[in-house]
């Protein structure tokens, strides 16, 4: 009988994975962890000291991010332009004839390549490196945090009665044993267009912190009803919300998204973890880029700038 490729890809990662599970294990242990970080939560604390108080939304999002891993805002919220929804939403519908299929997630358009070149111009990335974004995420991991990854991406819905696939079902996300992802939502987004849910408790220091846990170099995908079983609904947030709505989430914690019935979602992330993560960056730099965020504030300079790029291209 023969073996697929497919098979035969999975039966090596694996065997990756437990060579290094050893080492991922370690550098998530608490006071490897913890010793790792110590430079930026050193750092973090020197500029906390002296910087402007946080304003009362950023400090209620970091609350709700502490006591549930997940918390709703909006761009204005955030202190940002009443005109920047505007101008992502002209930028997306600009771009997204360029949108490809996504081999993992076919239920995903791309609009930018797996690993794109970070681009100032674009106008989603200074917003990854803003006050506005910087604050909340660096507030909630107590440190500077290493901004990782972003993707835009259209949501497309499913065949009717088409089983949930990949990230569409409850999982973790392999990174970091604490991180911190946003996703801004570009166009309505209710109950039938996958709106981001998530298992408030179950992050760091949770209640569902234990329920299939993380296993370091990878994530955790339960099997299908595993989480609803033991998980009662008051405990699970489903973020519906109008255009520019924001979402903070840990992604350690169990979340599930995409499973789109009737309508499209059109959605930004992007995600930040900590020095103490092996994992590099999923982009790479442009032509001056780098003059160009050394020109930045510190907490700018240490998520962008300096990190090593991550090959695979391989994103859970």
């Amino acid at each position: 009988m023969s073996i697929g490729l497919h098979t035969i890809k999975k039966t090596l990662i694996w065997i990756k994975n437990e060579c290094i599970r050893p080492y991922y294990a370690l550098r998530m242990s608490p006071g490897v962890w913890k010793r790792l970080n110590r430079a930026p939560i050193q750092a973090y604390a020197r500029h906390r000291a002296k910087a402007s108080p946080l304003t009362e939304e950023q400090a209620r999002v970091i609350r709700e991010l502490d006591e549930k891993g997940v918390a709703v805002t909006s761009l204005e919220g955030l202190g940002f332009p009443s005109d920047l929804l505007g101008r992502l939403q002209t930028y997306t519908e600009q771009i997204r004839p360029q949108a490809t299929l996504n081999k993992k997630k076919t239920f995903w358009l791309k609009l930018w390549d797996t690993i794109p070149a970070l681009d100032l111009d674009n106008p989603f990335v200074p917003v990854c490196l803003a006050p506005g974004i910087l604050d909340v995420v660096n507030g909630y991991v107590g440190q500077f945090s290493k901004f990782f990854y972003y993707s835009l991406h259209v949501t497309l819905p499913v065949t009717a009665g088409e089983e949930p696939r990949n990230s569409q079902n409850w999982h973790r996300d392999p990174e970091d044993k604490k991180m911190c992802k946003f996703f801004i939502y570009l166009n309505d987004v209710d109950e039938t267009s996958g709106p981001f849910m998530y298992v408030q408790k179950s992050n760091i220091g949770g209640r569902w912190r234990d329920l299939y846990p993380q296993r370091p170099p990878a994530g955790s995908y339960p099997p299908i009803g595993g989480v609803d079983a033991v998980v009662p609904k008051e405990d699970i947030l489903v973020c519906t919300g109008k255009a520019g709505t924001v979402i903070f989430a840990d992604t350690s914690g169990f979340h599930k998204g995409g499973y789109a019935t009737a309508k499209e979602r059109i959605m930004f992330m992007a995600g930040y973890i900590t020095k103490a993560s092996p994992r590099g960056v999923f982009y790479t730099y442009g032509p001056g880029c780098s003059e160009a965020l050394a020109q930045m504030d510190e907490p700018a300079r240490f998520a962008a700038m300096g990190h090593r790029i991550d090959p695979t291209g391989e994103m859970y």
